[in-house]
């Protein structure tokens, strides 16, 4: 079993002993953090209709007025995958550049993930 499946299950079972949401986030957060991921943002959607259910983000207020007074939904990948597929997406902060033709709320946002931490 590779290192992936193996931290999914022994998550999975981890949770399965916490009854609180809130502890679970907290928990999945610390044990992503251990791997090296800074962030976690989730959503609920129906892939039908891209009608979003709900959303849950673990970057600072601060960011998320940022991202709001940005506009930066328009250039959202994770929201664009809503209405593309139901694929898990991965972005990596900071790795977009002009020259590859993006517009500047792509860049803006892919830059500023890097700066959120």
């Amino acid at each position: 079993m590779n290192a992936l499946s193996l931290f999914t299950l022994d998550l999975l079972e981890e949770l399965s002993l916490r009854h609180d949401d809130q502890e679970r986030w907290e928990f999945t957060l610390d044990r992503l953090t251990e791997i090296g991921f800074n962030a976690l943002n989730m959503l609920c959607f129906t892939p039908e209709t891209g009608a979003i259910h709900w959303v849950r983000s673990s970057m600072s207020k601060g960011w998320l007025n940022r991202y709001d007074s940005q506009g930066y939904a328009e250039a959202d990948p994770m929201l664009a995958q809503v209405q593309n597929g139901k694929e898990s997406l991965y972005v990596q902060a900071a790795s977009l550049r002009s020259a590859d033709g993006h517009s500047s709320k792509a860049l803006g946002l892919n830059h500023d993930l890097e700066k959120a931490g």
